[in-house]
């Protein structure tokens, strides 16, 4: 992945991410938004080994796992909708 792809994605994820401090009074996210969505890239990119993941990162796994489903969210929600067509005839 680019670094200006890595960019298009950040600026769409982004606002479905947490931040530090809203939300979980006394438990902030210790993974800034931007290290998250890298892990979760390389995580996605490598076939899916949490452990590697998160030795690369040096984060336990339940601090990756904490996040896992957060990014793959925002993920999802900031992509477009796909729309198959009814028929083959157009």
């Amino acid at each position: 992945m680019s670094i200006a792809s890595f960019e298009r994605l950040y600026t769409l994820v982004r606002p479905h991410l947490r931040r530090p401090g809203d939300g979980w009074v006394g438990h902030p996210p210790t993974v800034v938004p931007r290290v998250r969505l890298t892990l979760t890239l390389f995580w996605l990119a490598h076939g899916g080994s949490q452990f590697v993941a998160c030795e690369v990162s040096d984060d336990a796994d339940s601090t990756f796992a904490s996040f896992q489903r957060e990014v793959l969210a925002a993920i999802s929600k900031s992509m477009p909708r796909m729309i198959f067509p009814s028929s083959l005839a157009a």
